[in-house]
């Protein structure tokens, strides 16, 4: 049994696998003085970690437009390439999509004028591997702004969602989904919500050949709602629901297919008091009927569960999120949080590189139980510039070999099973007595065990 006189939890994972050629432990900025770095996608299918963002060079006083900016990293994440795209007269700028697939990324981007106020362009772009823009498409250009929100893909076609706001219909939003080919054609066209503003948040595909597609419902300004809905692969509505209360604003920041054929939702929802926002959780079946709907409240100001990355499974959920310390201010740390199959916390770590902004974007298994991230820390004073974040954290959120887990991250019950005891040179052993042992359990989680006989 566990030393009762221990109070706190010491942990460490024991693996001899590969994290392809990554360290096992890592918490590092690649900064920037001159430069703003906002790299909000990242991608490992090509077998190579490849970026792409927008940089905007705060030396280049006379248009300071954004330019949309590939990179490749080495396994320290140093950038091994950099090319950047645009010119003096448009900028450009990427949302939450950058697919791989055929040797070639796609990614959607949002193109501004140099001069033209809240001037937006939707369009497409397809980049070989040393990050040439090899053709840019650009769609519906009748509407007065595009909002292109996301990009996935089926099979070897892409499906592209987006916001239309203007002429045809006024000032209202209106969501579309748009199938097209490699070479950018267009197959087919649904649009959606044509009497109310809505506009698309997060759009998967899903087993079946079709997709889970959250939208931002706004039937009244003070109360917004995430309408999810469920598509055939021509884009038909199969299902819809809206979930969120009647008082306060709501939003899914993301939504994906769990491996039950379910869907698992997660963002925020505001409290109808101090209006915070609290990070918010929602399970729903394969036919959209809730099965949990939770919120939970990690910090006295705003705290908000996603930025679109996806989520890890096993025996229970893994999730990114984003801590903002009071609801007067700016600073904003990074959290993680392991949930298990009930819905209980196991555990959250905060992480943080700088003392005013830091987000985490993006998460990866890359072997031995360890997890990478990616993410943006910004840096106030001098530089005011925002500078790439990196980390690689195992299996407990640590992003070093031994951290230490308070108190009140603990309290929590699993049915977990004990699978193997190492000592602290990670060697199997027997349960020994008056030996401080590792116990290491089926749902990932370790305990430093000394039992005293």
């Amino acid at each position: 049994m566990i030393n009762n006189c221990l109070k706190y939890l010491f942990v460490i994972l024991v693996s001899t696998l590969p994290c392809k050629g990554y360290g096992q432990y890592l918490n590092q900025v690649n900064q920037s003085d001159t430069v703003h770095d906002v790299f909000e996608m990242l991608n490992w299918d090509s077998g190579t970690l490849c970026g792409l963002g927008w940089t905007i060079d705060t030396t280049d006083i006379p248009t300071q437009l954004y330019k949309l900016t590939f990179r490749k990293y080495d396994a320290n994440f140093n950038v091994t390439l950099e090319t950047k795209y645009g010119d003096t007269i448009y900028g450009y700028y990427t949302t939450k999509s950058f697919e791989y697939f055929d040797g070639y990324f796609y990614a959607n981007v949002i193109k501004t004028k140099l001069g033209v106020a809240d001037s937006l362009w939707g369009g497409l772009v397809k980049i070989d591997t040393l990050g040439n823009v090899l053709w840019e498409k650009k769609y519906f250009m009748n509407y007065a702004k595009v909002k292109l929100l996301d990009l996935a893909r089926k099979g070897d076609s892409l499906v592209m969602s987006a916001a239309l706001i203007g002429a045809p219909n006024g000032n209202q939003e209106q969501q579309v989904l748009v199938s097209m080919d490699t070479s950018g054609n267009i197959g087919w066209i649904d649009y959606y919500s044509p009497s109310f503003y809505q506009y698309p948040r997060k759009l998967r595909a899903t087993s079946d050949g079709g997709f889970i597609l959250s939208s931002h419902y706004v039937a009244n300004p003070n109360n917004k709602k995430p309408a999810i809905l469920k598509l055939d692969s021509l884009g038909n509505v199969e299902w819809s629901n809206i979930v969120g209360g009647s008082v306060v604003d709501h939003a899914l920041l993301f939504i994906g297919e769990k491996p039950d054929g379910g869907f698992l939702g997660y963002g925020f929802s505001e409290d109808p008091v101090s209006w915070r926002k609290r990070s918010w959780l929602v399970d729903l079946d394969q036919n959209g009927n809730i099965l949990k709907d939770t919120i939970y409240d990690f910090s006295v100001g705003y705290d908000i569960f996603g930025v679109g990355a996806p989520i890890f499974y096993n025996n229970g959920f893994q999730l990114l999120g984003a801590i903002y310390e009071d609801q007067f201010s700016n600073n904003a740390m990074a959290y993680v949080t392991r949930i298990d199959s009930n819905y209980n916390v196991l555990w959250r770590h905060d992480y943080y590189q700088r003392n005013f902004q830091n987000a985490l974007l993006h998460q990866w298994k890359i072997g031995g139980g360890f997890t990478m991230l990616g993410g943006i820390a910004y840096k106030d004073s001098p530089s005011n510039t925002t500078d790439q974040w990196f980390m690689i954290i195992d299996s407990n959120g640590c992003d070093v070999p031994l951290c230490n887990l308070g108190i009140d991250e603990l309290n929590f019950s699993v049915d977990r099973k004990l699978m193997r005891i190492v000592d602290f040179m990670g060697r199997e052993t027997e349960d020994v007595p008056n030996t401080p042992l590792i116990y290491i359990y089926s749902d990932g989680t370790t305990e430093k065990v000394f039992r005293v006989e």
